[in-house]
């Protein structure tokens, strides 16, 4: 499958023939399906860096340094 991105007007949209706005419906919904998979499987990166900047931060508050 592609990953091109269809943009579709209301007036367009409404001269579709039903077929072909189920066949969009489909591809965006693949598609939708195939980022969060791909979001979900970053957790452990997300997590990580949370921690790490957690981390960093609580060893500046605790010596006193301000960012401005």
């Amino acid at each position: 499958m592609s990953n091109a991105h269809m943009i579709v007007d209301e007036k367009d949209w409404e001269k579709l023939p039903e077929k072909t706005r189920s066949w969009i419906m489909y591809n965006t919904m693949q598609s939708v399906e195939r980022r969060v998979t791909k979001l979900e499987g970053r957790k452990w990166i997300d997590k990580g860096l949370t921690s790490a900047f957690g981390l960093i931060g609580g060893a500046l508050a605790a010596l006193g340094i301000n960012l401005k």
